[in-house]
């Protein structure tokens, strides 16, 4: 029997997920049954470590639970999605999220983290009009600590004086 045969969604992945919650799609429910399924060691290893350094330390500083949006992307269901054959969500190196309840005040706190503890490769902070919604992290990879805001699908450089209306671009 290989890894991924014993693998349980069930199973916690972290402290404060188990590996069900985390091959999920917000826009394509009906494919995340399979994608549970289909995690292989090396995803999961990914996912572990995504957790393990970025997510878990994260979520102790806020002190809410984190909604999981997406996490692992097999290339059916990422494709499903819209996204790129080049997505890190592919290899289970990156996870969207929203504290839950989510408020501004809440993503405020995730953003002065992430600027004060640059361990991710990529934060992205997600709006819809003056509002985050959602927040995207990534595994360090060819990028370190860089923080994005993305509006209608324009991704502009966030620095510290993040408010829900306020980003410089470059």
């Amino acid at each position: 029997m290989n890894d991924a045969e014993r693998y349980d969604p069930k199973e916690r992945a972290s402290l404060h997920f188990k590996w069900s919650e985390l091959a999920v799609s917000a826009s394509r429910p009906d494919l995340a049954e399979r994608a549970a399924r289909d995690w292989t060691p090396w995803t999961r290893q990914n996912a572990k470590t995504l957790l393990r350094t970025v997510v878990e330390p994260l979520r102790a500083h806020i002190g809410k639970p984190f909604q999981v949006l997406s996490c692992y992307r097999p290339i059916y269901l990422n494709r499903a999605v819209g996204s790129r054959d080049t997505s890190q969500h592919l290899t289970a190196s990156a996870i969207d999220f929203r504290p839950i309840p989510h408020t501004q005040p809440d993503f405020y706190k995730i953003f002065a983290w992430c600027w004060d503890n640059p361990i991710f490769g990529q934060a992205i902070f997600y709006f819809r009009g003056e509002l985050c919604y959602m927040v995207h992290l990534s595994l360090p990879g060819n990028k370190k600590g860089e923080i994005l805001t993305s509006r209608g699908g324009r991704y502009r450089r966030a620095y510290p004086t993040f408010k829900a209306n306020e980003t410089k671009g470059e």
